[in-house]
């Protein structure tokens, strides 16, 4: 994960033309399933918020390696341990749109068992490592609990407020599932073709696993109509364009 923010940053300094941005133009969203603590979830979007060249609008959080609730008090601590309290974090979706435990239920049945599937895992129990939780409870935080609070405003309607405050300029940095980014690409939301690029990663993700399928395709709608979008590798190498 770590190593994917730091391609990302790469991009945006020798290929920024790529996305339509020139140099200390680079608004930017960081969408990411923010695992805590301390992790390269944690670490990538610490990255880009320390980065000069980055200007981060906000952090946009959705479930994915854990709740989407749990995920955004390690991301406000997170902030505070690292003096970044004027970052705003927004919370996003809780649900995958597609995939659900039934639907890992009847793959495994099929192709043999998922043995991570995020949220749902389970893990086993340890000092960083909880028991599996329904997706409203809120364990205590290992590093301690935030004092900071996220915005009342959810994670969509910030990322689609902001495309049309900074058109084709904001470039999303989908770190996570693209659950957050999906409602911008439905009829009447006057999301696609707005924003100026998109950075995901280059991994793909198996139907059982959190992730849910159609991210491509969701990621493509949103930023259709001439918007670039980069792949990006884990290994850090250039990113390549998305089809």
């Amino acid at each position: 994960m770590i190593r994917r923010a730091a391609a990302f940053l790469c991009l945006l300094v020798s290929d920024g033309s790529s996305f339509g941005l020139r140099a200390g133009e680079t608004k930017n969203i960081v969408d990411q399933d923010a695992r805590g603590p301390a992790t390269t979830d944690q670490q990538s979007m610490l990255a880009l918020i320390q980065a000069p060249q980055a200007e981060v609008l906000g952090l946009t959080i959705v479930s994915g390696d854990q709740w989407r609730d749990e995920e955004v008090a390690h991301t406000l601590r997170m902030l505070e341990l690292t003096n970044h309290p004027e970052i705003k974090v927004y919370p996003g979706a809780i649900f995958p749109l597609i995939n659900s435990k039934e639907e890992i239920a009847r793959w495994s049945k099929l192709y043999g068992k998922v043995r991570y599937q995020g949220a749902w895992t389970k893990n086993g129990t340890g000092k960083f490592v909880r028991e599996v939780h329904g997706p409203y409870e809120m364990p205590e935080l290992p590093e301690g609990n935030p004092t900071l609070k996220a915005e009342a405003e959810d994670a969509a309607h910030f990322i689609i407020r902001m495309v049309h405050k900074y058109p084709h300029e904001v470039t999303i940095y989908a770190g996570g599932p693209m659950t957050n980014i999906a409602p911008g690409t439905e009829p009447g939301s006057q999301g696609g073709g707005t924003g100026a690029g998109i950075g995901s990663d280059g991994r793909k993700y198996c139907t059982g696993s959190f992730r849910w399928r159609g991210r491509r395709k969701i990621g493509g709608s949103l930023i259709s109509g001439g918007t670039r979008r980069r792949c990006i590798s884990c290994c850090g190498r250039r990113g390549r364009r998305l089809r």
